[in-house]
């Protein structure tokens, strides 16, 4: 793995501040970092589908919402 950037940033004096390093590793292994992401891309697998069956819920009862208004004459 590449070495990390390292930069120091100007103080408001005009002297550099510590180093800062850009880049760098999280201190996670490969196969921890494929864990950790498998995780984060099943919450998002599961949340995206329940945001699904929210919106297919709200479509029916709108669709219901139409239809009973459509019986009675409204629309």
């Amino acid at each position: 793995m590449a070495e990390p950037l390292v930069t120091r940033k100007r103080l408001p004096d005009g002297t550099f501040g510590g180093p800062e390093k850009h880049f760098a590793s999280s201190g996670e292994t490969s196969k921890e970092r494929m864990e950790r992401l498998d995780a984060d891309n099943a919450t998002l697998v599961y949340e995206n589908m329940m945001k699904d069956l929210k919106i297919e819920e709200l479509s029916d009862g709108q669709a219901d919402l139409i239809y009973q208004l459509m019986q009675k004459g409204v629309l």
